[in-house]
């Protein structure tokens, strides 16, 4: 029963994902064409210039409001959780085959376009400029610090509240951490451990939030 849910999850979710990763696979074609043709220079380096960093926070700002949207509000909007309550599973293993599902296409999506600029950098005669695996850091911190935001706007979808800041309130923490995490120079390891933390933390009370809801 779980792996028939997490395979309906990754089929619905993966046409969201393919059309965020469009986005940062167009700014890399971008990119490459004008080191390609324009710049005879070293008038930036690829991946350490930050100029990766915008395309991917907007692209994972909207797959995160877009997959959890689907997620949750969708379903809903179709009753499709009155459904799921009939089936012989508990409500954290139906809402655990969501999160892992929308999770595993949101790092996909955005580290697919991360690997084919890195490729072509590093491959011999692209650009005038060094390459080293590490400098992968910074996108990479990008990569693994925005599922926090899709875990924010998934509490956000699913949890009842009266009042808008109150409905909004889960989304303050993510925002913030999204914004100050990747950048840091304190991120590894311990701006990493406290993302992981913070996602988990946001993981544990989405499942708690799934079985105290009144559907």
């Amino acid at each position: 029963m779980w792996w028939t849910l997490f395979r309906k999850e990754l089929t619905e979710s993966a046409p969201l994902g393919v059309a965020a990763c469009l986005g940062p696979l167009t700014w890399v074609s971008v990119e490459v064409w004008s080191h390609s043709f324009w710049r005879k220079e070293v008038t930036s380096i690829p991946l350490l210039d930050k100029k990766m960093y915008i395309p991917l926070l907007l692209a994972g700002f909207v797959l995160a409001l877009g997959m959890a949207a689907r997620q949750v509000l969708v379903e809903e909007h179709h009753r499709n959780f009155h459904q799921l309550l009939t089936l012989p599973a508990r409500l954290k293993e139906i809402f655990g085959a969501k999160l892992i599902a929308g999770l595993l296409v949101f790092v996909v999506s955005l580290a697919l376009p991360v690997l084919v600029y890195a490729l072509w950098a590093g491959a011999p005669g692209t650009h005038p400029g060094p390459f080293e695996w590490s400098m992968l850091a910074l996108p990479g911190r990008v990569v693994l610090t925005l599922p926090i935001l899709y875990f924010g706007f998934f509490l956000t979808f699913l949890r009842p509240a009266h009042w808008l800041g109150t409905k909004l309130l889960p989304l303050v923490p993510a925002v913030v951490v999204t914004a100050a995490a990747p950048d840091s120079y304190w991120y590894w390891p311990w701006g990493l451990l406290f993302v992981v933390l913070a996602e988990a933390l946001y993981a544990a009370n989405i499942l708690w939030a799934a079985e105290a809801r009144d559907y």
